[in-house]
């Protein structure tokens, strides 16, 4: 992937051959694939910079911040092919604590974890939206 196609989609529209018609549900396919990629690295960058073995858990079992990474659709936002990587906030507002460790405080130094793993996850994430986008045109050309 070059500095001019940051967001790879001329080399996905190489892989499919010019431009093609998708339906959502191949867009969805294609982009989870993706935040599937962008989820566990994710996850992974947080549990080793941030995790906290022992660390206790209260009454009400709230997972840690890293055990509760998850890609999917955004809540009330229309079905367009999208997928999101972010928080379940059903236990604890994890993006905001997560805001605040990656970009600092008045009192924490940030370290840009976000940054640091979007970047370092570009490729691979291209990799597998390129992975699924091959195998989506190799169903339509067998006519499945």
């Amino acid at each position: 992937m070059n500095d001019e196609d940051i967001l790879g989609l001329n080399e996905l529209i190489d892989v499919a051959g010019g431009l093609t018609e998708f339906t959502v549900e191949e867009q969805e396919a294609i982009n989870g694939a993706g935040a599937e990629v962008l989820e566990e690295n994710l996850s992974k960058a947080i549990r080793s910079k941030h995790y906290q073995k022992n660390r206790h858990v209260s009454k009400a079992d709230i997972k840690h911040m890293a055990d509760s990474v998850e890609s999917g659709n955004l809540e009330n936002e229309p079905v367009n092919g999208d997928k999101a990587v972010g928080f379940t906030t059903k236990d604890a507002n994890h993006a905001r604590i997560f805001r605040l460790l990656s970009e600092g405080t008045k009192y924490i130094e940030g370290d840009n974890l976000y940054d640091e793993v979007t970047d370092n996850s570009a490729e691979e994430v291209q990799e597998a939206k390129i992975k699924k986008l091959k195998e989506i045109m190799d169903n339509k050309e067998a006519g499945k």
